[in-house]
């Protein structure tokens, strides 16, 4: 469900021009994006498998986007939760999560603010958002805050 009241109260830009939504819809969607997110995926359960003995984790995917990763985690019954500040991609993900029977708590908001508790997930996937924050020391305090101890947090950046 996207929710969004606070964000917007902030002021935030929850827009996107017609060709950033084209591309990352089409984008998000490629096989090869598909695979390189499912590596992703496994590489971090092996880790988590490894050192917690569990098999079923809250996921955190922040800056979701189109839900690719979000949906590739829930296909393994993985508890999960996305966030992202861009209205039409998320609407994109909620319908392909819908469309995949997938049940994922997307909001509308900020990755400088998250709207979880401390402590609510075991696994936090930050993908290539750094470079797009202008906050981005706030952004990783935040991740770190919904953490559980001895969660994962995984950060990839192009910049």
């Amino acid at each position: 469900m996207t929710t969004g009241e606070d964000a917007a109260d902030a002021g935030l830009d929850h827009s996107s021009t017609d060709e950033f939504f084209a591309h990352y819809s089409e984008y998000s969607a490629s096989p090869a994006r598909m695979a390189g997110f499912r590596n992703l995926r496994n590489s971090l359960l092996t880790v988590m498998n490894a050192t917690t003995g569990r098999r079923s984790f809250d996921v955190l995917d922040v800056g979701c986007n189109a839900g690719t990763l979000s949906i590739l985690w829930s296909e393994l019954g993985h508890n999960v939760s996305g966030l992202d500040v861009n209205e039409p991609l998320l609407k994109l993900a909620e319908m392909r999560a819908k469309e995949a029977g997938r049940q994922i708590d997307f909001r509308l908001g900020t990755a400088t603010d998250l709207p979880w508790e401390d402590g609510s997930f075991d696994i936090c996937c930050v993908p290539e958002l750094l470079e797009h924050v202008r906050e981005w020391e706030d952004c990783l305090d935040e991740a770190v805050r919904v953490l559980r101890p001895g969660g994962l947090l995984y950060i990839s950046t192009s910049n």
